[in-house]
């Protein structure tokens, strides 16, 4: 394979040389990265070769071509290589100039590009190529013929670089620099260097001849330039005869400094490609391409700011664009011209702006301003609605039109207390984005136009849910806090004080930092004695949450320490990260009635509570005492949690049956301890030498469910477990519950 590699190369290298020899100029390969490229040119033929520095796709390679001051949207296919070798032949005809020709792998998406500047001979005609940096333009004429003349025995002896605007006519043109040559020059290529202002230029060469027969006039040829504008494109390319208003300019409307045009060709020869260049009024003479559609255009185009970024955020001022063409005679396809159409258009661009605050969770101020003082503003509407909803609902979104001052500013929400924006108040946290619209006059027309602005924001939001329920006195408390993507939950705090007691009276049931805030009953591992054996009655509780987020200090109160009572206040604010630190108050009721508010909250607790105890289980197959029998001994012992208050314990006992059928209200109770010592919670192998209880003494292999109760102050818990039997001499029993049985020794 490396042999095979290496001839193949030496084969390349051998034709590149003998093309070397054989053609007027040529183009070394190059030392890209991807691919070496192998390019040869005379009189307008070029061929073209690559060798890859890596495997292709399965796509093959793709070769293109444009000239090379054209957008990269000129590409021109030429033709795609499945396999090696990657070599694409002479492309002839091709004209005079600076090309830019571009090899990719369009799976792998490698790409690489490599500029020819290709000579024509045969035809007496210039080459420019030029550089612009900054405002330097450097300009080389590659004159066609060699040497300086057009093969008839007429040679240059003169020639003249001149430039003026794009815009300006031809009577502007100013001599950037002339040269001067005997009959025969020795130099072949003709330098001028020189720096322009920014703009869009026309750069004319004009050769004068030394004639030794009969006559010839002076030729010349031109190009379009631009200086300082890395965006910029020349209208009035490919120098065809142009025809003026050969399109209509059906629809250019504005919202907001974003366009919508809507252009018709009316010609009658076929379009080949269309265009759309723009005026900026801080850039005259200046035309950016706006887009293009360069294969098979319809006549009626639709230039959108969506799919032509220039074409939206414009601020406002008078602009001018042009819309442009090449079309063909289908008779004579090489007969060709430039239709375009002009007009201008003033943008008003964004005049409203949109500030919003939320001085009080969850409750919106909004603040319309109006940008441009000159354009007058009587009224704005205002509407609101979550961000993830597509479309605005004009009736369903409306807030309200503010029209109490002409220019504004226009207030709605906790800006202006006036109205009842009820819209505004009260929100759940999340994204949200507001419109502001506006009804002016058309300043490209009569009648009137609509402006909106729109602003996406942020709501911290109403940050608790509160929610409470009570057994037998006592109260479960359960704070949720709803905090937008952007506020962390650093603290909530819980008080509680008789509703007719004053604020003086609120007493601290518990600083919670964990999620989720459960006080009293719902979390047994808390001793919350303030809502446990209520008095019966009406009672206030007070939340303080504490939340970080991204805001600005300058919506927020301070708060103060001799206050004890807040909406909302601002705790800190670090100006290195621009996070502030806020407080949030609110107070809530509930009622202690001695009654049992929720049935699924007794049944859950004592779910909880049951977990917090664990059965250790030991089965002894009977075969340990007597080879003669095959059955089981089980010892089964009871261990709470540290979590729970063995003072509140009054008698622990036990049952077993067989599954099935499984526990009833008719299953036995195998003994009752009358204790809270855990020591003393067992029964069977555990217990007092294993055989004093007879319903876990000699039991047949299968399935078993094990129950303890546990009967405390305020509750009694219900502990089940079921356990599995087998042939095994000695097993730790297997747990077919939440746990499994761990091994441990007979006391």
């Amino acid at each position: 394979m490396k042999i095979t590699n290496l001839y193949y190369k030496f084969l390349q290298s051998f034709l590149v040389l003998t093309l070397f020899f054989t053609v007027f100029c040529y183009s070394t390969p190059s030392n890209a990265a991807n691919y070496n490229f192998f390019i040869n040119q005379n009189d307008g033929d070029v061929s073209i070769a690559v060798t890859p520095t890596f495997v292709p796709g399965v796509g093959g390679l793709k070769l293109e071509m444009k000239p090379a001051s054209s957008p990269d949207t000129a590409y021109a296919e030429v033709a795609t290589l499945l396999a090696a070798p990657y070599d694409w032949g002479t492309l002839s005809g091709i004209s005079a100039g600076r090309l830019k020709f571009k090899v990719s792998d369009p799976l792998l998406g490698i790409a690489e590009t490599h500029d020819v500047i290709v000579h024509d001979h045969s035809t007496d005609q210039f080459v420019f190529d030029y550089t612009v940096s900054g405002n330097n333009l450097n300009v080389q004429l590659l004159p066609g013929t060699v040497p300086f003349g057009d093969g008839a025995g007429n040679f240059i002896n003169k020639m003249t670089l001149e430039y003026k605007l794009f815009s300006a006519p031809d009577s502007a043109y100013s001599v950037i620099n002339t040269f001067n040559y005997p009959t025969e020059p020795g130099s072949y290529n003709l330098l001028f260097n020189t720096t322009l202002a920014d703009g869009t230029y026309t750069l004319r060469a004009t050769a004068e001849y030394t004639v030794t027969s009969g006559t010839k006039a002076p030729r010349s040829e031109t190009i379009t330039i631009s200086i300082g504008q890395a965006s910029a494109t020349p209208a009035g390319g490919g120098g065809f005869p142009s025809i003026a208003n050969a399109f209509t300019f059906d629809d250019l409307s504005e919202n907001s400094g974003n366009l919508l045009i809507t252009t018709t060709y009316t010609g009658s020869l076929p379009l080949e490609s269309v265009k759309l260049f723009m005026e900026r009024p801080t850039a005259p003479g200046v035309w950016e391409e706006v887009g293009a559609i360069i294969t098979s255009p319809p006549s009626t185009i639709t230039w959108d700011h969506l799919t032509y970024p220039l074409l939206a955020g414009l601020p406002s001022g008078m602009y001018n664009f042009k819309v442009e063409g090449v079309s063909y005679n289908p008779s004579s396809p090489a007969s060709k011209f430039n239709p375009f159409a002009e007009t201008p258009f003033e943008v008003i661009g964004s005049i409203l702006d949109i500030a919003t605050e939320e001085i009080t969770f969850g409750n919106i101020g909004v603040e319309v301003t109006v940008l441009d003082p000159s354009v007058t503003v009587s009224a704005v509407k205002l509407y609101i609605k979550d961000i993830s909803t597509a479309t605005w609902d004009p009736v369903g979104h409306f807030i309200r039109e503010d029209a109490t001052s002409v220019g504004g500013p226009f207030l709605w929400g906790s800006k202006n207390p006036t109205f009842n924006d009820v819209k505004l108040e009260k929100l759940d946290p999340g994204d949200y984005t507001l419109k502001a619209e506006t009804e002016i006059s058309n300043p490209n027309g009569s009648g009137t136009i609509i402006i909106d602005k729109e602003l996406d924001f942020t709501v911290f939001g109403v940050p608790i849910e509160f929610s409470y329920d009570e057994v037998n006195k006592d109260i479960g408390i359960e704070i949720i806090p709803v905090t937008a993507l952007n506020a962390n939950v650093n603290n909530i705090s819980l008080f509680i004080k008789g509703i007719s007691e004053p604020d003086s009276a609120y007493q601290l049931v518990r600083h919670d930092s964990t999620p989720g805030y459960e006080f009293g009953i719902l979390d047994v591992f808390y001793d919350d004695t303030l809502l446990m054996n209520m008095a019966l009655g009406t009672y206030n509780a007070k939340v303080e949450l504490t939340a970080t987020g991204q805001g600005d200090p300058a919506n927020y109160v301070q708060c103060d320490a001799e206050v004890d009572i807040f909406t909302n206040c601002l705790i800190s604010h670090d100006t290195s990260t621009n996070t502030v630190e806020l407080l949030y108050e609110e107070t809530f009721e509930f009622q202690v009635q001695d009654i049992v508010t929720d049935a699924a909250l007794v049944a859950l607790l004592d779910e909880l509570f049951a977990k917090e105890f664990e059965f250790e289980v030991k089965i002894l197959n009977s075969e340990f005492y007597s080879p003669s029998e095959n059955l089981n001994h089980v010892g089964v012992r009871l261990i709470p949690s540290t979590n729970i208050d063995l003072a509140e314990v009054n008698w622990v006992n036990l049952r077993i049956a067989a599954v099935p059928p499984g526990m009833s209200g008719g299953t036995p109770v195998i003994q009752q301890h009358n204790t809270n010592a855990p020591e003393y919670w067992k029964w069977g192998l555990f217990y007092m030498g294993g055989m004093a209880h007879p319903s876990l003494l000699n039991l047949p292999v299968g399935e078993y469910m094990i129950q303890s109760e546990i009967n405390m102050t305020n509750r009694t818990v219900t502990k089940q477990e079921r356990i599995r039997i087998s042939d095994d001499v000695e097993t730790d029993g297997s747990i077919l519950g939440d746990r499994v049985g761990t091994p441990i020794d007979i006391p």
